[in-house]
């Protein structure tokens, strides 16, 4: 091989390996072998072996031998100890007119080899290795999990999907990215002084899983393969021992407790309450759906716990901040000197709307310093994953409860339709018959869910439920006292009453048995059925089951039940019998569909509430009680399907509708608002006591005050 050929087949073959590597960091095509570290290693290897294999053909050296001198230098050449003996010998066989290029091409490879030989090294130390990687990605957003399970990976996937997304074009992605480094302002206030919106998520993030054990768990094996395709970085300490703290503030950082123990979700968010309470960046994610979570992380997680609030003698109140901050000297300065303006101003304005109300000045001011403490303190999200799931459902799918997917055979195109087999009440309304069969979580959300969610001008929602269990309907009223007590449930009239209608009725019996096949005949005709057994194939069997027994009926209900297999769900959709007719079952729950970015972290039902909710309260209020996060999400919810069903005058803002419009839908939403809030566990008082959960407002729609009244325009 002469030495022309040699530097020629080096450059070239040096330059492939290391597009190659970029090809796989750009497409996240990581695996346990085929990383891009390793892709430049075997690029060098095979470019240096090239380079040095003519040195050694003198004639008197076999093929093998020469080969064997040349990766003994390579090998030379990645321990640093190569030596420039060899190639100062062969320059009088070198042509002179590539001599100098032989000798810079074997001083860049000398170069590169001592990075390539330590970052090899410190990758089988996993944690130094995963160090390096994140401080490299410093400039990124950061979506770190607390462990490599099923519905994390399922997450991140999502998440990693839709960041890049976001700009598909590869260049402008890049572009964009370094333009958020350089051009970006840490700014709290916009021009009118007003907070600005929590930093907004960017177009390039990385992923971060923790407590990643790889010798312990061979199930691991897949996950952690997965990870790797995504380019994700993975940590063998716990999440609580990681310091994620080292990162840019410019940038997000979203850390989620996703362990299926949801103990353990808790007691390592409460541990790093105090290490990340002052990161105005850091959001977490606590997937609990216990109410232990609740009382615990909404106490934990308030700006205002970071500032002492001291009354002078004068009776004026100072803000400090408290012991527990970890402020740096220069942040404490800055959020002083921010809070002193601030409280200023807004207590000169309260001062002019509520003269001589010191309640109401101090109130206004309060606010104002919790909101403003949410911009520099870490915040938090609880996910009732049972919860999500309905509202999700609902969300998508939730037409359906009232009118039929009916397909056009020509063009296609989908419309909806009333059951055309409905029953109708004494009043002319459509009845809607909601069969839930298995009253566990799901089941048990699904009802109460349903009981609200069904309250809508000219229908009228009867839910039957079904479990084995003796205690279920015991269970329920003792939850929601009010929902099913005589005086709001299956009230025989409904002429006279400006009420939330609905018949709840729970029953005890073996869905397998004869006497449930009676007792569904017996039902206005079924429209919606729900299962959730518990079990997937248990779900998946019944539903097929139910599917039978309506068509015997001569009923075409949707039919849905939960299954959380992977995969799988999509391959349901247009399963037939033998004859081809179609069972028409939708499988949801499913961890790709419910462990998504657009449910957890994106959420376009949650945004819709978040605008609600800032018409009477501040963000920070939205996002620290679980109270007004959920209120506003059924209320978007509620108000979406409005719109689907073309209710007059609820795609206009309240001032656009006219008065018989905005008449029906404040009535109606008081409907829906008092089935929610028995469905939520309050009952009438005529004192207000959410300890007690009792509310004065729990009345019929023309016994409020006006005031309460024109809170239903929305």
């Amino acid at each position: 091989m002469s030495f022309v050929v040699a530097l020629t087949m080096s450059i070239v073959l040096m330059a492939l390996f290391i597009i190659l590597a970029m090809v796989v960091t750009a497409m996240h095509k990581v695996g346990k072998f085929i990383r891009p570290l390793n892709i430049l290693i075997l690029g060098v290897f095979v470019s240096g072996l090239i380079l040095y294999f003519p040195m050694y053909q003198n004639g008197s050296l076999g093929f093998f031998e020469v080969l064997m001198n040349a990766i003994h230098d390579v090998f030379q050449l990645f321990t640093v100890d190569s030596s420039f003996d060899i190639l100062e010998g062969s320059f009088a066989v070198i042509p002179q007119n590539i001599s100098k290029a032989y000798l810079v091409w074997f001083c860049i490879l000398y170069g590169i080899t001592p990075f390539l030989t330590f970052g090899f090294i410190l990758s089988l130390f996993k944690n130094l290795d995963a160090y390096r990687r994140y401080y490299f990605h410093y400039h990124y957003d950061v979506y770190a999990f607390s462990e490599l399970n099923e519905r994390s990976l399922a997450l991140a996937e999502s998440i990693s999907e839709s960041v890049k997304n976001m700009e598909p074009n590869w260049l402008t992605r890049q572009l964009k990215h370094w333009r958020s480094i350089f051009d970006y302002k840490k700014k709290r206030f916009d021009e009118e002084g007003n907070l600005v919106p929590f930093i907004e998520r960017h177009c390039k993030a990385i992923t971060v899983f923790c407590g990643v054990k790889e010798d312990e768990e061979d199930d691991l094996d897949a996950l952690v393969d997965r990870a790797r395709r995504m380019g994700a970085i993975l940590f063998e300490k716990d999440i609580d021992s990681v310091r994620l703290k080292k990162h840019s503030s410019r940038k997000n950082i979203s850390v989620f407790m996703i362990s299926e123990n949801e103990s353990q979700n808790i007691d390592v968010a409460l541990g790093m309450s105090d290490l990340y309470g002052c990161c105005g960046n850091v959001h977490f994610y606590v997937f609990s759906d216990s109410a232990e979570s609740e009382l615990l992380l909404n106490n934990v997680f308030k700006g205002n716990r970071l500032l002492k609030k001291v009354e002078k003698e004068d009776k004026t109140v100072e803000w400090t901040l408290s012991e527990k901050n970890r402020f740096t000297k220069k942040e404490k300065k800055q959020i002083m000197k921010e809070l002193t303006q601030g409280v200023a101003i807004i207590r000169e304005a309260a001062e002019k709307s509520y003269p001589g109300d010191d309640w109401s000045i101090n109130n206004a001011v309060d606010n104002w310093v919790v909101d403003y403490m949410s911009r520099v303190s870490s915040s938090i999200n609880r996910i009732n994953i049972i919860r999500s799931l309905v509202y999700h459902v609902l969300h998508q799918t939730g037409i359906r409860l009232f009118k039929d997917e009916v397909e056009d055979p020509d063009t296609h195109e989908i419309s909806y339709q009333d059951y055309s087999y409905a029953a109708r009440s004494k009043r002319g309304e459509r009845i809607i018959s909601a069969v839930v069969i298995g009253m566990g979580l799901h089941g048990t959300e699904m009802v109460k869910a349903l009981a609200w969610f069904g309250q809508m001008v000219g229908y009228e929602i009867h839910i039957h439920a079904f479990d084995r269990s003796e205690t279920a309907k015991s269970h329920f009223a003792a939850k929601c006292p009010e929902l099913v007590s005589p005086k709001f449930n299956n009230l025989p009239e409904y002429e006279d009453r400006d009420e939330d209608s609905y018949h709840i009725n729970i029953e005890t019996v073996d869905i397998d048995s004869d006497d449930f096949v009676k007792r569904l005949g017996e039902l206005p005709p079924v429209t919606y059925v729900m299962v959730c057994l518990g079990d997937d194939e248990k779900n998946l069997e019944e539903a097929v089951r139910m599917r039978t027994l309506c068509a015997r009926f001569g009923w075409t209900p949707f039919i849905q039940a939960i299954r959380y297999n992977i995969g799988e769900n999509e391959d349901f959709k247009n399963a037939t019998n033998f004859k081809g007719q179609k069972y028409r079952i939708d499988l949801v729950g499913d961890m790709k569909s419910i462990f998504s970015d657009s449910v957890i972290t994106s959420s376009d039902l949650e945004a819709l509430a978040l605008e609600r909710h800032r018409k009477w309260g501040s963000e920070h209020s939205f996002w620290a009680y679980e109270y007004n996060y959920r209120s506003s999400v059924a209320s978007a919810l509620h108000h979406d399907l409005k719109i689907k069903l073309k209710l007059p005058g609820a795609d206009l803002v309240p001032a656009d509708r006219n008065d018989t419009d905005r008449n029906i839908i404040r009535r109606l939403e008081h409907r829906r608002w008092n089935a929610y809030m028995r469905a939520e566990g309050y009952v009438y008082s005529p004192v207000r006591n959410d300890l007690a959960k009792q509310h004065p407002c729990l009345v019929l729609f023309d016994q409020l005050p006006y005031k309460e009244k024109i809170k239903d325009d929305d």
